[in-house]
C-alpha cells in the first residue's frame, strides 16, 4: 500500500499492521480528537519504526467570500483533533 488513512478511536493498534502493509516510504496518517490519543499512537510509531513523525491541530475557519469583501469568518472552531503523519522507514 502507498498509504494507510485512519480515523479510529485506537490507531495505536493499527500501526504494526500498517508497517507491513506499507511499500517502503509509505505514508501513515491518522485523525485523532484528543491528545491522549495521540501520544499513544506516536509511541506506537516510534517502536515500529516510522520516521519523521509529525502532528498537526486542525484549526477550522470559514471565508466570508464576496467580490472586494473576502475575509475570515467572525467565528471559528478553535480545536477539532489533530492529524499525525509518518513515514515507513526504509532502511
Amino acid at each position: 500500500m502507498d498509504a494507510v488513512i485512519l480515523d479510529l478511536a485506537t490507531p495505536w493498534l493499527v500501526v504494526p499492521h500498517a508497517y507491513e502493509a506499507l511499500k517502503g516510504s509509505g505514508a501513515f496518517v491518522s485523525f485523532s480528537p484528543t491528545i491522549d490519543q495521540v501520544l499513544r499512537t506516536v509511541e506506537s510509531l516510534r517502536e515500529n519504526r516510522f520516521r519523521g513523525i509529525e502532528t498537526f491541530e486542525s484549526l477550522l475557519r470559514g471565508m466570508q467570500v464576496q467580490r472586494g469583501r473576502t475575509r475570515p469568518e467572525t467565528l471559528m472552531t478553535g480545536h477539532t483533533g489533530y492529524i499525525t503523519i509518518a513515514r515507513k522507514a526504509t532502511v
